[in-house]
Parts: structure tokens; C-alpha cells; sequence
């Protein structure tokens, strides 16, 4: 095909994830909106016709934040509104008894069977529509789950102190996400969106990180390796083990590029992956103009490139950004004049 065929959402972000030609970089625009999320079919269908209102590539399917830490014992907050995202309130793991408390949980009930029916229903959505947009379930990394179930400092305190028992904890999370993750590998999903928040020198050594973190990261891989195609590691925070976890068996990889290293044009240069990227979720996106936004999307591409290349926020943008500044991204690739 050539690139300046027309191509299908899903054509599109498979050619840029091998590095091949496109007839436009994909983009999306991907955030929470704590309005509809505790409401798996209005979430559905709120992301879903956000994608379709803009023509995005791809939707990243986003729970409540803490979907995946209520059910072992975190009480949330929720205001129901687009300016306040869901807040934790309070936690009952306080000591290395609660951690042993913990159980394997399925896919099916309390808040994880909530989020697996989220999936459900952006499936039969896009079947009922007639529209294929690829779409990518949320995980997290064990460690992540954890840390923000008994509070990072918390957590990292019994790490240390009581290392078999926080093994023992990650475990259960590792299988109950796998549970969640087999579910959703029944449906046609182009594959998992994986968040790692706490791998940086912030909170741990990279041995560490491998104890706690990798030996149970590569257990979730392991669920989709070789089936789905489209995976994308998102590498969250600064000061973050950033060659290290690039390493791990994603076909893109997505982080705050615009605000914390390494910058586009410097990760090209530390991985053959697509890069996934280019737009500020903190500025450009929530608060600049069209015109700025179409500017950045240039300049992105000027200085990494366009093959390999697809352009996102680093993180989930918030507030919302505004219809005009959604559709910005699209005309902005649109816009622009591909060399490949």
C-alpha cells in the first residue's frame, strides 16, 4: 500500500509500530473522566465516541484510577465531576498482618470484574457501531497496584522489613491481574496499555526493582507475548529506570517526553521501538491553542522523525482537553508533509 492510500485505524498504527510508511502519523488523546467512570457502559461509550468525534487511532481504556486497590481494602472518593478525579481516602493495610489478609481475586466480581466489564462493553460498542478502533486495556505493574493500595512509603517500608510478605502480596496481585488479563484476551483488543509508577531512584535501586518489580512485570508479559500486537509500556514519573524498563517486551513505549528525559529525539537513539508521544498533558494539551498544538506536533516531528512515530500525550491528560484542542491533534497530522 502506499502512503498515500488511505488507511484503516488499524492499519495505520500496525505500519507505524514496524517502522513502516503511513498515509498520516496515528494520534489520540487518551485521559480519566471521572464524570462517567463509575459507570462502565457511560465510560465505554464516552471514550469510544470521543475516538470516533476526532477520528483517534487507537483508545487507551481508563477505569477509575484505583479500580485495580478497592477490592483489598482502599476507600476512595469520588466527586462526579470533570475537574476532580477520584481521590484515596483511606487505606486498611497498616501492618504486615493486613498484607497476608490479602486473597486472589477474579475477574468477575467487586471493582476488577467492574473494569473487565468496561472492556466488554468497548468491545460490543465498537461491533454494534460497526467501527474498529483498536483499543488498549489498562494493567498495572504489581508493584504499582501495591504501592498504591498500602501507600508507597508504607509499602516501601515493610519491602524492606518484611520482604516475604510483601512477595506473598505482589503474587496475589500478579495472579488476580492475570485473571483480569485473561478475560480480557477474549476479546478482540489490540492489546495491553502497561503502567509502571514506581521503578525510578525516587523509591528503589534497580536490584530492588528487580526483586519486587520485573519478577512479577514478567509474569503479566507472559499473558500476551506472541497473541496481541499492540502493547505499550507507559514509563511513569521522573528519575525513572528509563533504558531498563524499555527493554521489556512492548512494541511502543510512552512517557512525559515533553518534561522529563529522555526527549524523543534521544530515545531514538536508546531503542528501535515506536515512540509514543510528542504532546504536553501537563500544558499544551488541557490549556494552549489549536494553532500551538498543530506547532508542537511539527516541531515534534522535525526533530525525532515520522517513521516509528505516534503522537499522544506522555500521560493521561487532565482536565480535559477541549473539543477544539482534541481535534487540533488529528488536523495537525493530517497537516503535516511526511518524509519517510
Amino acid at each position: 500500500m502506499s502512503s498515500k492510500d488511505q488507511m484503516t485505524h488499524r492499519e495505520r498504527v500496525f505500519a507505524a509500530l514496524k517502522g513502516e510508511e503511513v498515509d498520516r502519523l496515528p494520534c489520540c488523546v487518551w485521559g480519566h473522566y471521572p464524570e462517567v467512570d463509575q459507570d462502565p457502559i457511560h465510560n465505554a461509550e464516552t471514550m469510544l465516541q470521543i475516538a470516533v468525534d476526532h477520528d483517534f487511532d487507537w483508545i487507551k481504556v481508563s477505569p477509575d484510577q484505583y479500580a485495580f486497590m478497592q477490592d483489598w481494602g482502599l476507600s476512595v472518593e469520588h466527586f462526579g465531576s470533570p475537574d476532580r478525579k477520584t481521590a484515596a481516602r483511606r487505606s486498611l493495610i497498616r501492618s504486615p498482618e493486613d498484607w497476608k489478609g490479602m486473597r486472589v481475586l477474579s475477574a468477575e466480581h467487586g471493582m476488577w470484574g467492574k473494569t473487565a466489564d468496561l472492556n466488554r462493553y468497548m468491545d460490543r460498542f465498537q461491533k454494534e457501531r460497526g467501527v474498529d478502533i483498536p483499543y488498549l486495556v489498562t494493567i498495572n505493574s504489581p508493584f504499582t497496584t501495591l504501592a498504591e493500595l498500602g501507600g508507597v512509603q508504607q509499602t516501601l517500608e515493610h519491602m524492606r522489613a518484611y520482604p516475604e510478605v510483601i512477595r506473598e502480596a505482589l503474587q496475589k496481585v500478579t495472579d488476580t491481574t492475570i485473571n483480569y488479563m485473561q478475560e480480557a484476551m477474549k476479546l478482540d483488543l489490540g492489546g495491553f496499555f502497561f503502567t509502571s509508577r514506581y521503578c525510578s531512584s525516587d523509591y528503589m535501586s534497580l536490584e530492588e526493582y528487580r526483586v519486587f518489580g520485573e519478577y512479577y512485570d514478567r509474569q503479566l508479559f507472559r499473558v500476551f507475548e506472541g497473541k496481541t500486537g499492540f502493547n505499550m509500556n507507559h514509563i511513569h514519573g521522573a528519575n525513572t529506570y528509563w533504558d531498563f524498563l524499555a527493554q521489556y517486551p512492548f512494541e511502543c513505549v510512552n512517557w512525559h517526553d515533553t518534561w522529563i528525559p529522555p526527549t524523543l529525539e534521544d530515545a531514538r537513539r536508546k531503542t528501535e521501538k515506536c515512540l509514543c508521544g510528542g504532546l504536553s498533558e501537563k500544558e499544551m494539551l488541557p490549556f494552549g491553542t489549536p494553532e500551538q498544538i498543530k506547532a508542537q506536533i511539527r516541531d515534534v516531528v522535525r526533530r525525532a522523525g515520522a517513521r516509528g512515530l505516534m503522537i499522544t500525550n506522555g500521560c493521561g491528560t487532565f482536565p480535559t482537553p477541549s473539543f477544539a484542542n482534541m481535534q487540533a491533534v488529528t488536523d495537525g497530522v493530517r497537516e503535516l508533509e511526511l518524509a519517510f
